[in-house]
């Protein structure tokens, strides 16, 4: 068990789909405030506005463009245009006039999905994503989740599992989806969790996860007996977990799901809380070092 987060570190290091692309939405450095930055990306395509205030002290706009991103690029460079001629006041529909040549050049680079640089005229900033409403501990898991396991293979010999799981509630300190099966809790270890999902009446599938940014969950999975012991968890885990992708989108909850299997009731839920419980602790006292370490190196 004690290879987990290795193993963990490696799988989300080696496929594309973690290369530093960033996650779309505000931007900003703490010690800079009256600034920040609107960066979005569509069809490796990436559109970015900054705001900020001259010597004056009245507020520019600069809005940049660059095409073609590729997702192992790490440095990304933009011309940025200052808009002019925007006033907006009493609903009146203005034409905003952009500088018809570029008024700055600026150079970004990207560590993880939520934390990068920004260069401009040799000054070296650092940024991260603005969360204004993020949640703390196990509510950082509520909401609408689409999850992927590529690689993991079932009761029916099938390759592959995907699911959406909508964690809406929390009790005891755990979220259960009764109509997808799964239940998740937190470990000791920040942003990391633990997470079984009852696949038929004699297997569960074991989750090991580190929430990457706030719409980004990953680990490793495996599929066990529900009579496996904490230990044999920890070691189908170790020696045959696979890749496992998580993405929060709360669109996914306007779907039309219908899923296979019957709700979990109330004595599935308490035997499987009682387990979980126990996987989170025997990965907090082993693992919290490892943990530790993966964060310091993606931030």
């Amino acid at each position: 068990m004690k290879n987990i987060l290795n193993i963990i570190i490696l799988t989300l290091f080696s496929y594309n789909v973690f290369a530093t692309v960033p996650e779309n939405g505000w931007w900003w450095n703490p010690q800079h405030l009256g600034g920040g930055y609107d960066i979005k990306i569509e069809n490796n395509a990436l559109f970015i506005t900054t705001f900020i205030y001259n010597q004056q002290g009245q507020p520019i706009w600069y809005s940049g463009r660059a095409n073609n991103i590729g997702s192992s690029e790490n440095t990304i460079t933009i011309d940025f245009f200052e808009s002019k001629e925007g006033a907006y006041s009493n609903y009146t529909d203005v034409t905003v006039q952009s500088s018809t040549h570029p008024s700055m050049q600026s150079t970004l680079s990207f560590i993880d999905e939520n934390h990068g640089t920004i260069t401009t005229q040799n000054q070296l900033i650092s940024i991260e994503r603005f969360y204004f409403n993020s949640s703390k501990g196990i509510a950082k898991m509520l909401g609408a989740w689409s999850v992927n396991l590529p690689y993991i293979k079932r009761e029916n010999g099938i390759i592959g599992f995907a699911d959406i799981v909508l964690f809406s509630q929390i009790d005891n300190h755990q979220i259960v989806d009764r109509d997808s099966r799964t239940i998740i809790s937190q470990t000791n270890i920040p942003n990391v969790y633990v997470s079984l999902n009852k696949t038929s009446d004699k297997q569960y599938l074991a989750i090991v996860g580190i929430l990457q940014s706030l719409n980004s969950f990953s680990g490793i999975a495996t599929i066990v007996n529900n009579t496996a012991s904490v230990d044999q968890m920890n070691n189908m885990l170790q020696n045959n977990g696979t890749l496992m992708l998580g993405y929060r989108s709360e669109s996914i909850r306007n779907l039309d799901i219908t899923y296979p299997l019957p709700p979990l009731q109330d004595q599935e839920i308490s035997t499987m809380s009682v387990l979980l419980n126990k996987l989170a602790k025997s990965i907090d006292s082993i693992l919290l070092n490892k943990v530790t370490y993966l964060n310091a190196i993606q931030h």
